[in-house]
């Protein structure tokens, strides 16, 4: 769906409220063109030029209740040609609910708020990653009391009395639907600028975020049972004088194999290592690998290059020798050396055609900062260079725990995790005192994407599916 058609209607009443935040910050993430709506001065939607399908109609529970007139005719014609209606906040425990626009909607407001547990639902409008996603603590959950079919609850909690009861639910409305979240429209202070992605991996505020997301997503027309792109980068490898890890690599490449049929490795390696053995590349050969650029030769700080093209030049060559020596092929995706590059540096490899690189966010964070707080982080690319050259986003395998992967499959981001040769045992002296924490980070990784059914792409597969 054409992301220059997205509108988002934030309907919202200055006399009593703000307009509406979290859905604000979803339709914001995911390009919509905003348009408020403030009853309080008589403001109506001028949804003439919007598409129905591609639009959200963002407000509280006490706006939809007052809804009448022009408004209300609008905003219902809206939503039965197929806009997406998002309720949330305005709900007091203990009160009987009766919305009548575009719907009629009945039921009432739990006066028990105390929740053990929560659990994401499973349907049709959940993301993949998320279905029947559960967490325990100690939670304050608005809950709907009496609610009928054909409502589908998105997300139920447990108090402790037992008994799971929705606190968001989605109900059909012609050609479009009314998704109502019961929880308050709003943020701990602590949270206002926390990025979106965060939000998401964190348990306690995973059940706030997604039935928001679920109501941006369905306006964005995205498939929300699409497995996201999963790959593994091994940096600084093959290597010259790699002599006694062969034996190493294969048992390192089998025990992947078991756990995820198809896994796939890039190997990013550096072009001046030009005499790798020859064992050890044609091991990878037997197995789902695939190489890209380490840097344009040399494994160098380039943002300190005062004449990238020669050093592109170099590494051109000895990529071709490579290629030749071995018989396998460089991707155009280059990984820099300490992630480290200069604008010289992106024109150069924009122009020789290279279609992308990717940096873990946190290594050079001031790039985040040309987003709003809650956006950082939670789109595909950073933002430096755009789509000039696109630098996507990858995360040392530690840094990849189970939330962290399910908000990144959630918002259709691909998994990226990187490790170094001497993280999993295959550096060039061999010994257990190699290994960190990174063989079993990995290990959980490859398991969460067997659990999901990640699919498994090359960088530059995973790069054009993004761009796309």
């Amino acid at each position: 769906m054409n992301a220059a058609n997205r509108v988002g209607i934030l309907i919202y009443d200055s006399r009593r409220e703000t307009p509406p935040l979290i859905a604000r910050q979803y339709a914001h993430l995911r390009g919509f063109r905003e348009e408020l709506v403030d009853l309080a001065h008589g403001a109506r939607p001028s949804i003439s030029a919007a598409a129905p399908r591609s639009t959200i109609v963002a407000l509280s529970g006490a706006t939809a209740d007052s809804l009448e007139g022009d408004v209300a005719a609008e905003v219902t014609a809206l939503v039965r040609h197929g806009a997406t209606m998002y309720i949330r906040g305005g709900f007091a425990p203990g009160r009987s609910v009766a919305i009548k626009t575009p719907i009629r909607l009945s039921f009432k407001i739990s006066t028990e708020l105390a929740a053990d547990s929560y659990r994401i639902g499973y349907g049709t409008l959940i993301p993949a990653a998320l279905e029947n996603e559960t967490g325990q603590g100690r939670f304050a959950f608005k809950r709907a009391l009496g609610l009928a079919e054909p409502a589908e609850p998105l997300a139920f909690a447990r108090g402790p009395e037992g008994g799971e009861l929705p606190i968001s639910f989605a109900m059909p409305c012609h050609e479009g639907i009314v998704i109502c979240d019961l929880q308050a429209d709003e943020l701990a202070e602590a949270a206002l600028e926390a990025p979106i992605i965060e939000r998401l991996a964190t348990t306690a505020m995973r059940p706030w975020e997604t039935a928001a997301l679920i109501a941006v997503e369905r306006a964005c027309g995205r498939g929300t049972k699409h497995r996201v792109p999963f790959d593994i980068v091994l940096d600084d490898r093959p290597a010259n004088f790699d002599f006694f890890q062969t034996g190493g690599l294969e048992r390192w490449l089998s025990q992947l194999e078991t756990r995820l049929s198809g896994v796939h490795l890039d190997f990013a390696w550096i072009p001046s290592q030009t005499h790798p053995p020859r064992s050890y590349v044609a091991t990878t050969g037997r197995f789902n690998v695939g190489f890209v650029w380490h840097g344009l030769n040399r494994h160098i700080d380039h943002s300190e290059l005062r004449d990238p093209q020669v050093e592109l030049a170099h590494g051109r060559a000895n990529v071709d020798e490579i290629a030749r020596r071995y018989g396998v092929r460089f991707q155009p995706v280059i990984i820099f050396p300490y992630e480290r590059h200069s604008p010289a540096v992106i024109d150069a490899v924009h122009r020789a055609g290279f279609v992308a690189s990717f940096e873990n966010p946190f290594t050079q964070p001031a790039y985040e900062t040309a987003l709003p707080g809650y956006l950082r982080m939670s789109t595909p690319m950073q933002p430096i260079y755009g789509r000039y050259f696109p630098i996507f986003r990858r995360f040392a395998a530690r840094l990849l725990d189970r939330g962290r992967m399910l908000a990144l499959a959630a918002l259709g981001m691909p998994i990226i995790a990187t490790v170094h040769p001497q993280g999993v045992g295959l550096g060039r002296l061999p010994g257990p005192f190699q290994k960190s924490g990174n063989e079993s980070d990995l290990n959980r990784i490859v398991s969460f994407a067997a659990e999901k059914k990640l699919r498994p792409m090359t960088l530059c597969a995973i790069a054009q599916e993004m761009l796309a």
